[in-house]
C-alpha cells in the first residue's frame, strides 16, 4: 500500500511546458499498477499495490491530521527542495508541493511558519514574470481555474493525461473540482495573490459528467 494524494498520484501537469521531468509519475496509476506486475514476475508471487487516496485532494487527506495530530502535520516534509534548505526551514514556500500543502492545510485554518519564502504573504502581482513562485502560483491558479469552469469534455480535451486505463475519469475530474474550491478559497483570501488569480465567483461550468456517471474507463 502507498499513500499519496489523487493530485500528486494522477499529476496532472499544470501548464504544456510542465509536461514531462516537471510532471513526474512515481504514484501515478499506471506506474503503480505496473510495478505491481512487474515485481509478480519477478518473485512468483501475486503483488498488487494500491493507494487508497488516489481519488482524494491533499486538504482531505490531511483533515483529520489537522485536527487532532497538528505535530505530525508539523513533522511531515512535502517541499520538493527540502534537502538543500537550511536548517530553519524544512520547505522553500514556493514549489508547487509547498503551494499545494499550503493549501491543503490551510484550507482547514491551520497556518505554520515553516515556508523559508512565505511567497502567499508576497505582492505576488508585482513579482517579475522570471520569478519562479509567480509562475508557480500563476499556473496553479489557472489550473485550478480551469476545473472550476470548464466541462468535462473542455477537461479532457486540455488534460488528456486524463484519459488512461488505470484512471476512472469521472472521479479524478471530481476530485480536481474539489482541489479548485480548495484552492480559489485559500488563495484569494491573499491581497497580493488574488489580482493575478481568474477566479471571478461564477457559477461552474455545466458538467458533462451525468452524461457517463457510473461508467469507468479502462
Amino acid at each position: 500500500m502507498i499513500a499519496e494524494n489523487g493530485q500528486m498520484a494522477i499529476h496532472l501537469p499544470l501548464s504544456v511546458a510542465r509536461i514531462g521531468a516537471f510532471s513526474t509519475h512515481t504514484a501515478h496509476p499506471e506506474f503503480v499498477q505496473k510495478i505491481g506486475e512487474y515485481f509478480t514476475g519477478l518473485l512468483g508471487y501475486q503483488i498488487k499495490v494500491e493507494n487508497p487516496y488516489l481519488y482524494r485532494t491533499k486538504a482531505e487527506v490531511v483533515e483529520k491530521l489537522v485536527k487532532s495530530h497538528r505535530v505530525a502535520v508539523e513533522m511531515s516534509v512535502s517541499c520538493w527542495r527540502a534537502s538543500r534548505l537550511g536548517k530553519a526551514f524544512k520547505h522553500c514556500g514556493q514549489c508547487v508541493p509547498c503551494l499545494i500543502r499550503r493549501i491543503a492545510v490551510e484550507y482547514h485554518s491551520l497556518s505554520l511558519p515553516e515556508y523559508e519564502r512565505d511567497l502567499l504573504g508576497e505582492n505576488v502581482a508585482a513579482l517579475p514574470p522570471t520569478d519562479e513562485g509567480k509562475r508557480n502560483v500563476s499556473e496553479l491558479g489557472e489550473f485550478a481555474y480551469a476545473f472550476s469552469r470548464q466541462t468535462d469534455a473542455e477537461l479532457m480535451f486540455e488534460y488528456p493525461d486524463l484519459i488512461n486505463e488505470q484512471i476512472d475519469l469521472n472521479r479524478s475530474i471530481e476530485m480536481y473540482r474539489r482541489f479548485a474550491k480548495e484552492a480559489e478559497a485559500v488563495l484569494s483570501r491573499y491581497k497580493g495573490v488574488a489580482p493575478i488569480l481568474k477566479f471571478s465567483g461564477t457559477a461552474p461550468a455545466t458538467s458533462t459528467a451525468t452524461k457517463t456517471r457510473g461508467r469507468k474507463r479502462r
